[in-house]
């Protein structure tokens, strides 16, 4: 049995782990596992495959700019890419992001169809069922429930600079992604999975699978290190936020009004990778 995976990374940030980590579990279940992706990768225990060149990738990045067509770049390295498929010819397709300036989805998802495989979309984000953006919270927008048009974010990524194609790529995202017969959707949240009964996917199958982590290492342990090293005391009550990369998006501008409104006995601790 072939495993196909597709991502824009593979072992790097936290979709190319989790795909990574799939890779594995498959491969001790008896699957021959591949794992297709378009930017950044790591050493894999599975077969990798990269899709396109830093080139193809510019062009596309540079095709969104313009035209607001991200996804549907990327044309001869998607081509490629397909050859490499016929050639594994897989027994199950897993989808992650396939957002990220390195795969055109359309070419992609036509040759699925012809294939007639099952194909599982594990989805991080809202990018799939939108026109435009990966998410809409911080705008509040709700046109992704009927028809995307006019975005107001579409200077957010994937940042087009000109035109708005949302209303198109609404339309051409559903026509295409509804057309698999045998696709199963995995939001990793239950948010997200609501979000889905929404959306134009609420009549294809869909529950939630949370991500999975290793409890070996993270695991519940005394809090009483963390106390000492910051001077919180023990009635004090913590409040934890967690991301590589924090901005308004990922709530930094929440947690300072939090740090504002709450009172003395409740300590905010923000882990990450930015000062």
């Amino acid at each position: 049995m072939n495993l196909l995976q597709i991502n824009v990374t593979s072992n790097s940030g936290s979709t190319g782990r989790i795909v990574e980590g799939i890779g594995k579990a498959a491969q001790e279940a008896g699957f021959e596992s591949w794992i297709a992706y378009g930017r950044q990768s790591n050493p894999s225990t599975s077969k990798n495959i990269r899709i396109g060149s830093k080139t193809e990738c510019y062009e596309h990045v540079f095709e969104t700019r313009l035209f607001d067509n991200h996804g549907l770049s990327s044309r001869h390295a998607t081509i490629s890419f397909l050859k490499d498929v016929d050639r594994i010819n897989p027994d199950l397709i897993h989808l992650h992001n396939i957002h990220g300036y390195y795969i055109n989805y359309r070419l992609l998802f036509y040759n699925i169809i012809k294939r007639k495989v099952p194909v599982v979309w594990t989805l991080h984000d809202c990018w799939s069922f939108t026109g435009h953006c990966s998410h809409f919270m911080l705008y509040g927008c709700d046109r992704w429930k009927s028809q995307c048009h006019d975005c107001p974010q579409k200077r957010t990524y994937p940042i087009s600079l000109l035109f708005d194609r949302s209303r198109n790529n609404y339309t051409d995202k559903r026509m295409i992604f509804t057309s698999v017969p045998n696709l199963t959707l995995v939001p990793v949240s239950y948010w997200l999975d609501n979000l889905l009964s929404q959306s134009f996917f609420k009549n294809n199958i869909h529950f939630c699978i949370h991500n999975g982590i290793n409890t070996d290492v993270f695991s519940p342990v005394s809090n009483s290190v963390i106390r000492e090293q910051m001077s919180i005391h023990q009635q004090d009550f913590i409040l934890l936020g967690v991301t590589s990369q924090w901005s308004t998006r990922k709530g930094l501008q929440d947690f300072i009004e939090l740090s504002k409104r709450l009172s003395g006995k409740y300590k905010i601790i923000l882990i990450g990778l930015t000062k």
